[in-house]
């Protein structure tokens, strides 16, 4: 959905909603879309429905105050689900937004699983009036993949691409290779194969399950699911955990035969 749309289904969804709220919430978006975080339409989308959760599970009074507390932070889409569960226990709106800035506030599998259903079938429905994000094609259309690009010494961005072979190349610049160095099976690494031979620029480590540097990824890369040769999109919780991971992370020096780095000193989206 748009920005009206979304204006209008929350004034409806939660009639309590106060404009400067409403302000904050979307400008927070829209400043999200053009961080190439994410396209503000699958926000504003990935927002409401959680609301929509919230106040079926826990209650209208819990997703107001939520939402209110946009006057003064705005949580992420992805934070909703954890912080209406901490306001319902007793926490304070105060305390809640501040463990959520140090810690994160991850929902629970089972509220991961049921806000993905609900946002499909929510966005199903309106397929046909609302602004649809690109991650979400008809049936008859390429199929849309949604994945994390790395390049070199930049921030990780989310990427939509149509999921074939001409398009992946583009990113890497050439010949595709698939590579599975996290500990999660199911999310692939897809580089350059030559990467090393053209010489293309240093990016980011390959580490082992100690931590520690073993080889360098050079040219830009991209994050992706998959199995073989079948690729999909990232789920929000493989892009938020990846996305932190090579934020932090940047390729500082190569030092006698040595893997050396330095930490990123990057700005959270939750930094204002």
């Amino acid at each position: 959905m748009n920005k009206e749309q979304f204006e209008t289904r929350i004034k409806e969804l939660l009639p309590q909603t106060t404009e400067q709220a409403l302000n904050a919430w979307t400008e927070y978006i829209q400043s999200l879309e053009e961080d190439e975080i994410d396209p503000a339409s699958y926000l504003f989308d990935c927002s409401y429905v959680e609301l929509s959760l919230i106040k079926q599970h826990q209650g209208e009074e819990v997703a107001t105050q939520l939402f209110n507390y946009g006057e003064h932070f705005v949580f992420n889409y992805f934070e909703l689900r954890g912080a209406a569960s901490k306001l319902a226990e007793g926490w304070s709106l105060d305390k809640i937004c501040s463990d959520t800035v140090k810690n994160g506030c991850d929902a629970t599998q089972e509220e991961y699983e049921e806000s993905q259903a609900a946002l499909h079938a929510f966005q199903q429905e309106h397929a046909e009036t609302d602004d649809k994000p690109a991650d979400l094609p008809k049936s008859d259309a390429p199929k849309q993949m949604r994945i994390l690009v790395v390049e070199p010494t930049k921030d990780p961005y989310v990427k939509e691409i149509d999921g074939s072979l001409t398009s992946m190349q583009a990113i890497v610049g050439g010949f595709i290779q698939a590579v599975e160095p996290f500990d999660d099976p199911n999310v692939l690494l897809v580089c350059n194969e030559e990467a090393k031979l053209l010489g293309l620029p240093e990016n980011r480590f390959l580490r082992n399950r100690n931590g520690i540097p073993y080889d360098i990824i050079h040219g830009t890369f991209f994050l992706t699911q998959g199995s073989g040769e079948e690729f999909c999109s990232l789920t929000d919780k493989q892009i938020q955990t990846y996305t932190r991971l090579y934020s932090r992370e940047k390729l500082f020096v190569m030092q006698h035969g040595k893997v050396l780095n330095q930490p990123k000193k990057g700005k959270s989206t939750h930094e204002r």
